[in-house]
């Protein structure tokens, strides 16, 4: 089995050029604040596959300067790269119940 995270190579096809905006990082920071725990965990995810590309990532960090609180991670989404961002506005477009 593979140890990469499938749906991250899926929504990262074909990513929009531009940077994304802060206002659409509030939008995104926003539409997760409702998420499952299962979809936040599905997000961590994302995140976690992004950073094992990066050629400075150490596995046992928590990427973008995550913190572990007790049983949850904490990740400020605004300081995540705007093809990240990318990625997980795809994903939350998939799972919004809008």
């Amino acid at each position: 089995m593979s140890d990469r995270y499938a749906l991250y190579y899926t929504l990262i096809q074909n990513l929009p050029k531009k940077k994304m905006l802060e206002s659409e990082k509030v939008k995104l920071i926003q539409k997760a604040e409702n998420l499952t725990t299962e979809e936040k965990e599905a997000i961590i995810m994302l995140i976690y596959e992004h950073a094992k590309n990066l050629k400075d990532f150490q596995e046992k960090d928590l990427p973008y300067e995550g913190k572990q609180k007790g049983k949850n991670v904490e990740i400020d989404l605004k300081m995540l790269p705007s093809d990240l961002c990318w990625v997980i506005s795809r994903f939350l477009n998939v799972v919004s119940k809008e």
